[in-house]
């Protein structure tokens, strides 16, 4: 039984279908990794620069393991030491979240330059949401060699899309691999493609949570399907595309905002290395989106005009209802060790921002 990562709330123990007591095969999930992912092989040698309490780094160095495959382990990610390893170790795959690419693409310039890894041929990421102006930067950094994918512990359904098909469908996180993908709407009806709403899977074997079958009942659908919490929509083609998490959705006047949709909007800002997005209490409108910012050093020496650019950027890309009420620039926003944004611990930094409250993006 593995626990999920808390970054909603308390950590849940997911508890999966046993096998039979004489059951002498390979795991089931090093068995669908191996398939997924073509991990299996005395030539693989797998890098894992994330902590292995997570379950995605967890899983996939143990899928190695059984399929007659390397692992190299970091005992703590850092950057320059990730490339180092690459390089002398022969890394056939690896796996990242986007605030290590993040990092790596933060090294001096001559470094990224000489890098040179012939035999490095995937690197999976997946576990936190990848604006596409980063990964962009790191396709053209490493070549299409990146693999994203959707999952979670739960388990209850997987996609994946190749570097190739991402620059044909940017923003995508693929079409299922397990399972068939269901976006249902508040009722509980299915939507036509091209509409919002909870993403849903079947096909799968169920899960519960331990201890908690309310939370296991919020989880699936009267269908049988089960979710993950995340809403999203399919495309005409069956691409899905993640918009937010529903937990983290901002009901602003009567309006459903997600952070993730902003977040992506400021990325794209140019000095802009990280941000977050929360709802705060509002008189006018019950709550109003307020936006966390780290800047690159360069524009630190600037931070008002960078504001300025990040006040144009949604200016074209979103509507006034989605704009944040206000902004504050911060040394680093706190994220899990897995790179996911701990999104409740983010009005703690307010007393932090090294310019004070930014009240001119009015509605």
């Amino acid at each position: 039984m593995l626990y999920t990562s808390g970054t909603t709330g308390a950590p849940k123990g997911v508890c999966r279908p046993l096998q039979p007591v004489d059951y002498q095969g390979m795991p089931p999930f090093a068995r669908d990794l191996l398939e997924l992912f073509d991990l299996s092989g005395p030539e693989v040698r797998y890098l894992s620069p994330a902590p292995l309490y997570h379950a995605a780094p967890l899983r996939t160095s143990l899928a190695v393991t059984a399929g007659g495959g390397t692992v190299v382990v970091m005992d703590r990610f850092e950057a320059a030491q990730a490339l180092d390893l690459i390089e002398h170790q022969s890394i056939t795959h690896s796996q990242w979240v986007p605030t290590m690419f993040q990092r790596m693409l933060g090294l001096p310039e001559e470094r990224r330059r000489r890098f040179s890894a012939p035999t490095h041929r995937v690197a999976y990421h997946g576990a936190a949401p990848c604006s596409i102006t980063l990964k962009r930067a790191m396709i053209e950094w490493w070549g299409p060699i990146l693999l994203e994918y959707y999952a979670g512990s739960e388990g209850v359904g997987v996609t994946t899309i190749d570097s190739e098909d991402w620059l044909r469908h940017p923003g995508s996180v693929g079409t299922a691999r397990r399972g068939a993908i269901h976006i249902l709407d508040d009722s509980m009806n299915e939507l036509p493609r091209g509409e919002t709403g909870r993403i849903y899977f079947s096909g799968a074997a169920p899960f519960a949570y331990f201890g908690a079958p309310e939370k296991t009942t919020g989880r699936t659908s009267p269908q049988g399907y089960q979710t993950l919490g995340d809403v999203g929509r399919l495309d005409a083609d069956g691409y899905l595309y993640l918009t937010d998490r529903a937990d983290d959705m901002i009901i602003s006047g009567g309006v459903n905002l997600y952070p993730q949709e902003i977040e992506n909007a400021i990325a794209e800002s140019p000095g802009v290395v990280d941000c977050g997005v929360v709802g705060m209490p509002d008189a006018r409108f019950g709550e109003t989106p307020v936006a966390f910012v780290v800047l690159t050093e360069a524009a630190a020496g600037d931070p008002v005009a960078v504001l300025e650019t990040i006040k144009t950027t949604l200016n074209e890309r979103l509507g006034r209802l989605k704009h944040p009420t206000s902004m504050h620039v911060c040394a680093q926003l706190p994220r899990s060790a897995t790179g996911k944004l701990l999104r409740r611990e983010l009005p703690g930094l307010i007393a932090s921002d090294q310019l004070g409250r930014h009240n001119d993006f009015k509605r």
